[in-house]
């Protein structure tokens, strides 16, 4: 069963694809929408469910997740198996045209980790509990995208790159299409760091604070042993 928004579900292109399959309709405007999908579930449905609420636009990294789908697998006190596809967004379906080299039939891998109730304290209601459940649901996703596998090298990792972004990518520095170099040392101006998040390209659609702050450790660590030893 899929919990399918409402409005996804008009368009004419997804439309074919529910006949094939069973979905149960997500309202925001029909709060009962939701109590139906948490009664299907305690009956013992099997639900799958997108807890970022739409296709990923960032290229792999983590969106806002929201509180609805903790709020479902709270209520009905099951268990989380979070599912991870990788490869999908270099389909032509995707939105990141212009950003990956979407192709048909890429490699599609699925990574599966075991299943797992949510942590949430007994004595917190209202409010207080479905943020605690969304906050749940996030630590698990996000440790979903941490166990990516890391290349055998650095050479392995290029050669990954190359196949799934294509041959035709400068992979060296080029002050004249990037301010910084990878230590976040402005090219015009040597004695600049830039280590906040303005040194980020794009959004990162979730809190940057823990990147921010490794990023500046990063960098204090290459100025103490290049800079300050000569």
């Amino acid at each position: 069963m899929f919990a399918v928004d409402v409005a996804m579900s008009k368009h004419w292109w997804i439309q074919p694809f529910l006949k094939f399959v069973r979905t149960m309709a997500l309202d925001p405007l029909r709060p009962f929408s939701v109590r139906d999908i948490i009664n299907a579930v305690r009956d013992g449905d099997t639900l799958v469910i997108f807890p970022e609420g739409r296709l990923n636009v960032t290229g792999g990294a983590l969106m806002k997740v929201y509180d609805g789908p903790a709020l479902i697998a709270d209520k009905s006190e099951a268990m989380v198996l979070p599912v991870r596809l990788d490869g999908v967004e270099f389909t032509p379906f995707s939105r990141l045209a212009g950003r990956l080299r979407r192709r048909w039939f890429p490699k599609v891998t699925m990574t599966i980790l075991p299943p797992r109730k949510l942590a949430v304290p007994a004595e917190l209601r209202g409010r207080a509990r479905r943020h605690q459940a969304g906050a749940a649901l996030y630590d698990i996703m996000s440790e979903m995208m941490a166990r990516r596998p890391n290349p055998p090298s650095l050479f392995a990792a290029v050669i990954e790159a190359r196949a799934a972004h294509g041959g035709g990518h400068r992979i060296i520095e080029d002050p004249a299409t990037a301010p910084l170099d990878p230590y976040g040392r402005a090219f015009d101006h040597p004695n600049l760091f830039v280590v906040d998040a303005s040194a980020l390209p794009t959004s990162a659609a979730v809190n940057p604070s823990l990147t921010v702050a490794a990023q500046a450790l990063r960098v204090a660590d290459h100025i103490v042993k290049t800079d300050l030893q000569s």
